[in-house]
């Protein structure tokens, strides 16, 4: 999921949490117990991020929605198809990293609204 850019035209490769716009998308199904949700998280490179951002479409599912129109995203994990799904949040993620060498814990994720 984290290895490149979303944008299937990219060829960005993840390298650094702080070259890119990092999504969590929490994909309900209607078959699945109330309350449980599949967590699955994306990213697009600086470069596509000024130009794109992540969609869903209830035909086509995860799409890269940019001025000039939509593409399909790559499969969603669960390998499900769009109809079972019922509900679909989709947040950009801002990373704080701490400052400074000799960093050792982990990077504090705080989720923000829906744009």
């Amino acid at each position: 999921m984290l290895a490149k850019c979303v944008n299937s035209v990219c060829s960005a490769q993840f390298r650094f949490l702080h070259q890119c716009k990092l999504f969590e998308v929490e994909i309900q199904y209607a078959r699945t117990p109330t309350g449980k949700v599949q967590v699955e998280r994306y990213w697009l490179c600086d470069q596509c991020a000024e130009q794109v951002t992540l969609w869903f479409d209830k035909c086509e599912g995860l799409v890269v929605h940019s001025p000039a129109g939509r593409e399909k995203v790559r499969g969603l994990s669960s390998g499900r198809s769009v109809a079972e799904i019922s509900q679909v949040r989709i947040r950009p993620l801002d990373i704080n990293l701490a400052a400074g060498r000799g960093f050792t814990g982990n990077p504090k994720v705080r989720r923000q609204a829906r744009e």
